[in-house]
């Protein structure tokens, strides 16, 4: 995230609990369905694992996608604004939820068309935003923008 405000405490800067990220994939269902708020709050209790994140304007915050992350409201009266750019390999794939319309642009190499998974079974998270799609629209992992293939070309 590449910060456009200062980020403070008072303006809802983000906080992480400091090495959540290896706890592995967190629950965030309830009652079946998938939810932005992770069910395992107890974590956020120990002040001392929370980590307020406060770059200044220009400055940038990097965190693992498994961190556990969020933001308290703001009330100071002022933005906190930033820029999200996020990346990944293109064997990792998104199983289930909704893509953003700019998924899938590839950055450079070629499409491999191969999955990577850790050993084990996991149950998918069953998406309350998309009646109809029971797991959301992500397998073709390729938003609106980045189908447009000729849009980018060069």
């Amino acid at each position: 995230m590449v910060m456009l405000d200062d980020a403070t405490p008072e303006n809802g800067c983000m906080q992480m609990v400091r090495g959540s990220h290896k706890l592995g994939l967190l629950d965030h269902d309830e009652d079946g369905l998938f939810h932005g708020n992770c069910q395992e709050s107890y974590l956020w209790q120990d002040e001392g694992r929370v980590a307020n994140i406060t770059p200044k304007t220009g400055g940038i915050s990097i965190h693992h996608a498994l961190t556990l992350h969020g933001s308290p409201a703001n009330i100071s009266g002022k933005p906190r604004r930033g820029v999200v750019f996020q990346y990944r390999a293109d064997d990792a794939y998104q199983l289930a939820q909704s893509l953003w319309a700019d998924t899938g642009l590839l950055m450079c190499g070629q499409r491999r068309e191969l999955a990577r998974c850790d050993a084990g079974v996991l149950r998918l998270p069953k998406s309350h935003f998309f009646p109809g799609y029971p797991f959301g629209d992500a397998w073709n992992q390729d938003g609106e923008l980045a189908r447009k293939r000729d849009y980018f070309a060069e």
